[in-house]
């Protein structure tokens, strides 16, 4: 009985002889880079998720305290100033634009953060499969330094079954990782060719000639494709760099994953939140202690004012500030 299981033994079945054609193992050093990649890319749809739900609160703080100032700010008689009208135009449209941001983005958003996703899936099973693929007389298909790697060398499984570890929850602070990971795995060339000795891996060749890889006794003559087509399989001989995706496409954004990578940069743009926003709805900080003048382009509270700045100086925000915080202690008191 060989070490794939195959019984040669009986006399009456005529099997081609195994030729060792290039039966090698992959390192663990370019499949845990492959885990890196999976990981970064199982991040995206927390980044989304986080992104919009924090948009969708600035934009209901926006509206809410464009009321307060109405109701706790503006004077009994209805006459502001300069500075109070700007604040309340700038909170009506930065409210409205937050959210255009999250209705014309979020479809691009989630289609891509869901695309990601397919792909982690998809290169953490290629991951798991060659890692389960071993035996206790020396076969396996990912190699460590001169043995099976194990589950603990790669970060995206949890144990020898295969198991995935936990989607990541916390969001990341940026979409770099991607990229990053795409090009890290083709960093090392070394890393990408195949480990030094043969060990009966079938899971690295196809053979044309039908006697090892994937059809014992058959012939495979198409190369079989791993994680969307990050490694594929070598014809009769052992893998190269040329196997590996991120060589032969180093750019992954034209690579088979540039679906999780195309629109990430323009995902981060548009869902990035205003600055002007972050400054304004700090009137509802109650914590808030230090002032800075805010400058406030009447162009970008309304198209028909002349192009000029109005200026809103820190101790006038200050004090709206501490208006509505007594103006909302005396709504819970009564």
């Amino acid at each position: 009985v060989e070490p794939n299981g195959v019984d040669r033994s009986n006399s009456n079945i005529q099997f081609p002889a195994r030729t060792g054609n290039g039966e090698k193992t992959l390192k663990v050093a370019e499949m845990q880079k492959v885990c890196s990649l999976s990981l970064e890319m199982a991040k995206v749809p927390a980044y989304v998720a986080q992104r919009l739900s924090k948009l969708g609160r600035e934009a209901e703080k926006l509206t809410e305290l464009r009321q307060l100032m109405l109701t706790a700010v503006l004077p009994k008689d209805g006459s502001a100033d300069a500075e109070l009208t700007a604040l309340l135009l700038l909170a009506e449209k930065l409210a409205a634009d937050t959210a255009r941001k999250i209705a014309s983005g979020s479809t691009t958003a989630v289609i891509t953060a869901g695309q990601c996703a397919f792909y982690a899936g998809r290169l953490t099973e290629f991951v798991s499969i060659f890692n389960q693929a071993k035996d206790a007389a020396n076969h396996y298909c990912v190699e460590a330094t001169a043995a099976a790697a194990t589950a603990n060398q790669l970060s995206c499984l949890s144990d020898e079954q295969g198991t995935a570890p936990p989607i990541p929850s916390e969001p990341p602070a940026d979409l770099n990782g991607v990229a990053s990971a795409y090009s890290a795995i083709a960093g090392t060339p070394a890393y990408l060719a195949a480990g030094g000795s043969e060990k009966d891996c079938g899971l690295t060749v196809h053979d044309s000639t039908g006697t090892g890889g994937y059809l014992i006794g058959q012939t495979t003559t198409n190369a079989i494709n791993w994680g969307n087509k990050m490694f594929t399989t070598a014809t009769n001989t052992a893998v190269t760099n040329t196997h590996w995706q991120s060589h032969t496409t180093p750019n992954i954004d034209g690579s088979t994953y540039q679906e999780c990578s195309k629109h990430l940069a323009g995902i981060v743009e548009q869902l990035k939140s205003a600055e002007q926003a972050k400054k304004l709805l700090l009137l509802l900080d109650s914590e808030h202690s230090t002032w800075q003048d805010l400058n406030i382009p009447t162009k970008s509270v309304a198209d028909k004012y002349p192009e000029k700045e109005i200026i809103v100086k820190g101790e006038k925000l200050k004090s709206i500030r501490a208006t509505i915080k007594k103006f909302k202690t005396e709504q819970r008191g009564s």
